[in-house]
């Protein structure tokens, strides 16, 4: 897998949404919570379920839905990354 898709990103990486890959209904629900081309992204923590930020959200993401985002690494991730908060503000459930 490319690293030019966001399930491909470290912990502490941040960058540019390029692309939605998702069928509609994913697309939508993936709009509806600020995850478009152009949004500034964090990979807050990498795992699965990934839990990603954008702007004051934070939101978690199924690997296998992750993989239909495009994005652009901007900025690395720091060589010692602090622990991630053990909470979930979010979950991205779709039918």
């Amino acid at each position: 897998m490319s690293s030019d898709r966001l399930c491909c990103w470290k912990s502490g990486e941040e960058g540019v949404i390029t692309e939605i890959t998702a069928e509609s209904a994913l697309s939508e629900r993936l709009q509806e919570l600020g995850v478009v081309p152009g949004a500034w992204v964090k990979m807050v923590q990498h795992g699965c379920p990934m839990l990603i930020q954008i702007n004051d959200s934070r939101i978690c993401l199924r690997r296998e839905d992750a993989r239909m985002i495009g994005a652009q690494v901007v900025a690395e991730a720091p060589a010692t990354q602090p622990n991630a908060p053990d909470v979930t503000v979010g979950k991205l459930a779709v039918s």
